[in-house]
């Protein structure tokens, strides 16, 4: 993709998914991939998912001009008819596809370098493991996303603001610029940060600060703000989004993944695309012998070839549900950690403000079965 259409895409891509008018549209518009006779932020979706490769199915993959190849040409014309489409008051009043700030589209820069195993997509024909189906059926409970138990809040600070005093008691741990090592200091002492007025933790305690001037991503654990503006805190660990993504041994996770890893953030969801694999938890199973033990390494990737009954069965016409699928589709999810059920992780509802954006019953129609555990190449 060229700089001019990243640019373009960052700058002027205001999407609102909005309501779908129909389950067919006879006469689709310009830039129109999913024909719900509309042009917005999922078939902006569309179209980013299949540039800079061939097709057959026309604008279904996001070839608007129908010349078999999906390019900056297709962006075009999707760009001008969304540019002209006009809202309809029903979509105007519609809280679960609001339109994203200008705000929430500088800071949802997709974090990690580009070659992350996060931002890198499975790609045709992965290599399924060889149990797979009887892992994936010992998955129990319900999956989905919880924003208020055991959810990162993302606070983001620039050097304009004032240093508040950290007191931590735990370890302070970060990487070295090369990824090589993880230094850590042991015992009670300070840092000083500085971490926005409005930043509170989460009910456990975690948040994550991120400073947009130097990439770092500070992941705090346990963490207190006292009355006077400064904060008692167990763990600091310090990382840069630069990176891959993943530290050369325990970090803010047991697996070595930093909190904003595999994150799914409210201006994601607003802006209508998620371009990373997702965070993902499941049960403990105690015995390593057990079918359940997801193998590390390895992630769950969701049928990437469902019809669209099977698609309009698990998601109907949610537009959150269709931006998650289409995520765990195409990145997958990678296993991070143990909880009392499968889980997804998504940003905490103190620094999200999901509102009615967000049920922890979106997912609730997908089956397990509908996953399989993919083998990195």
């Amino acid at each position: 993709m060229t700089l001019f259409i990243r640019l373009f895409a960052l700058l002027f891509i205001i999407i609102n998914p909005g309501k779908t008018h129909a389950q067919t549209c006879p006469i689709p518009p310009p830039g129109d991939a999913n024909q719900d006779c509309r042009v917005d932020g999922l078939d902006y979706s569309v179209w980013l998912n299949n540039y800079n490769h061939s097709t057959a199915k026309g604008a279904e993959n996001g070839d608007f001009n129908n010349d078999g190849f999906v390019d900056g040409l297709d962006y075009v014309i999707w760009f001008k008819s969304y540019k002209d489409f006009e809202i309809t008051p029903t979509d105007r009043t519609d809280k679960t596809s609001p339109t994203p700030s200008e705000n929430d589209i500088a800071v949802c820069l997709r974090p990690y370098k580009e070659n992350s195993p996060w931002n890198t997509p499975i790609g045709p024909s992965p290599k399924i493991h060889p149990n797979s189906d009887k892992i994936i059926s010992g998955l129990p409970g319900s999956f989905g996303p919880d924003p208020f138990i055991y959810a990162y809040p993302v606070y983001h600070t620039d050097r304009k603001l004032k240093l508040k005093k950290i007191k931590y008691t735990g370890y302070y741990r970060y990487v070295t610029d090369d990824e090589r090592r993880i230094i850590t200091n042991k015992g009670e002492n300070f840092l000083a940060l500085q971490i926005p007025d409005d930043a509170l933790p989460s009910d456990d305690g975690n948040l994550i600060i991120l400073d947009k001037d130097s990439g770092v991503e500070w992941n705090i654990t346990k963490a207190i703000k006292e009355k006077d503006g400064s904060w008692s805190v167990k763990d600091i660990y310090k990382y840069n989004i630069r990176h891959s993504g993943f530290a050369a041994g325990p970090f803010s996770r047991e697996n070595g993944t930093p909190f904003l890893a595999g994150l799914i953030r409210s201006c994601e969801i607003k802006t209508g695309i998620i371009k990373h694999a997702i965070a993902f938890s499941y049960k403990h199973q105690k015995n390593n012998a057990s079918p359940f033990n997801i193998p590390r390494g390895t992630r769950l990737q969701l049928d990437p070839d469902s019809s669209a009954e099977k698609l309009k069965s698990w998601c109907g016409n949610d537009k959150v549900c269709q931006i998650m699928v289409n995520a765990m589709q195409k990145y997958g999810m990678y296993p991070v950690g143990f909880s009392d059920s499968p889980k997804i992780f998504v940003e905490n509802q103190g620094s999200a403000r999901w509102e009615n954006l967000l049920e922890n019953t979106v997912l609730g129609r997908i089956p397990f079965s509908a996953f399989k555990i993919v083998i990195p190449k």
